[in-house]
């Protein structure tokens, strides 16, 4: 006799169609699959149409339906982890493409789809997106810029502002002198750039040489880094009536003190 075909029967229709044939059912374990709905037949061994002799045994295994199974968290890992975590979980490892990102290190997993711990069918595919690190970013030229403006502009791109105050005697106080990096240089984003803003000039207290001799006066005013100018007038023993700038007063070095002399 032939084996009669009982795919897709219930275990009840599977086993009097074989017993209508003088055939007998030997129910094995029950699988998983996604095309036979759970409780039907989905294997039958001989198959159907083979010739076997009365009161065979025929194999049946009856479906259990979809295998059901845990998306696997991989974020972090890199792509061999990823994709073995994800084979042992009964799944594949589908599209894979690359998103730049200032969290995770280059080659690893920024997310998945689906995402972790989402319940999907067994041998379903997991698309990966890998990191490629943080995007590239030309530093501007915030040059002649306030702080703030130029603040705003790298951070608008990504990059963090990082104030440093410094004297200048060309550039106005508060205006941005320079970056480092310096513009045009290829920094990433999150990364800090240094803002070097001018203080103005460095200044410096003019000494009080008033009363002093002149030859005193104009050693100490040279020693703290001004020039001087001597106005003297004659007959007086050459000490120092009265100076300009002032004593106590702040000047940049190279400043010159004008003396008055009698």
């Amino acid at each position: 006799t032939h084996a009669p075909n009982v795919l897709n029967f219930s275990k009840s229709a599977a086993i009097k169609a074989l017993d209508d044939e003088g055939l007998h059912a030997h129910w094995l374990p029950g699988i998983h699959t996604d095309t036979v709905d759970s409780g039907l037949v989905a294997r039958q061994n001989p198959g159907s149409g083979a010739r076997v002799h009365k009161g065979a045994t025929i194999d049946l295994r009856l479906s259990l339906g979809p295998e059901i199974v845990t998306v696997p968290d991989v974020t972090g890992l890199t792509v061999k982890a990823a994709r073995t975590a994800i084979e042992q979980a009964h799944l594949s490892v589908g599209e894979q493409t690359e998103a730049y990102s200032t969290d995770v290190k280059t080659g690893r997993i920024i997310s998945t789809d689906p995402k972790p711990d989402a319940r999907v069918h067994a041998s379903r595919s997991v698309n990966l997106v890998v990191s490629q690190g943080p995007q590239p970013v030309d530093v501007p030229d915030v040059s002649g810029k306030t702080y703030d403006e130029a603040a705003s502009i790298l951070t608008s791109l990504d990059l963090q502002p990082g104030r440093r105050d410094v004297y200048s005697d060309t550039v106005p106080e508060g205006t941005v002198i320079a970056t480092r990096p310096p513009p045009g240089a290829t920094a990433h984003a999150g990364d800090t750039i240094t803002v070097n803003v001018s203080r103005g000039p460095h200044l410096y207290r003019v000494p009080d040489v008033t009363g002093e001799n002149v030859d005193d006066a104009v050693q100490q005013l040279q020693d703290a880094g001004f020039k001087t100018n001597v106005h003297a007038f004659p007959g007086g023993p050459g000490d120092v009536l009265r100076q300009s700038p002032s004593g106590g007063s702040m000047e940049r070095r190279g400043t010159t003190i004008t003396l008055f002399v009698f």
